[in-house]
């Protein structure tokens, strides 16, 4: 809760608060729940050794919640492959920052 205020404050401040909707709780579970929203950037980071990124990837695929050329930032541990999408869903990019990566992901234009 602390965090959703942070980030809640972080919105106002930046003039975004109409646009966004903070959701506190499961994310897997709560992307069921967006209806016919699609969005232009998705940004994730779950915790390291969790199973939480592939599910989501998988969970936004399947509901097809990217605008075409829409992408999504994956933050993982180094070295760790990301599964979980297909296509039109690919990866373009990937960052390597210490121990952590940051992947890139675009859906492609049908």
């Amino acid at each position: 809760r602390r965090a959703a205020e942070i980030i809640r404050k972080n919105l106002d401040a930046c003039g975004f608060s109409d646009r966004a909707e903070i959701i506190c709780g499961d994310g897997v579970s709560a992307l069921s729940k967006m209806g016919k929203n699609r969005f232009d950037i998705v940004f994730l980071d779950p915790p390291y050794g969790s199973d939480l990124l592939e599910k989501a990837l998988f969970k936004i695929c399947s509901l097809d919640l990217l605008k075409e050329n829409g992408i999504i930032i994956c933050e993982t541990a180094r070295g760790k492959t990301v599964t979980g999408y297909a296509a039109p869903y690919a990866v373009r990019k990937e960052y390597v920052y210490g121990a952590a990566s940051v992947v890139l992901i675009e859906k492609e234009q049908l």
